[in-house]
């Protein structure tokens, strides 16, 4: 990951940013603003908060950790069909 200001592109300063903050985090760190977990019911619910707070798009990444691409995949489509129908 990026790390030394004086060689990434300017596109990707803030990245420093973030690379450092990674390496500071601990499991007790991660929040609902972090990791969703749990049933569609709960992930759509955390999910609406950010919602009405006036967000209308969010990036969610499915592939974190060493997980094969078939699970991905899964996660995905489980995803698209038992959390985003809450949402238009």
């Amino acid at each position: 990951m990026p790390g030394d200001a004086r060689t990434v592109p300017p596109s990707y300063r803030y990245f420093i940013d973030m690379v450092e903050r990674l390496r500071r985090l601990h499991p007790q760190d991660l929040t609902e603003n972090s990791v969703l977990f749990g049933v569609p019911a709960q992930i759509a619910e955390v999910m609406k908060k950010v919602e009405d707070v006036g967000f209308d798009e969010v990036i969610l990444y499915f592939n974190v950790g060493l997980k094969p691409h078939s699970q991905v995949k899964d996660e995905m489509t489980r995803f698209m069909a038992e959390t985003a129908s809450a949402f238009t």
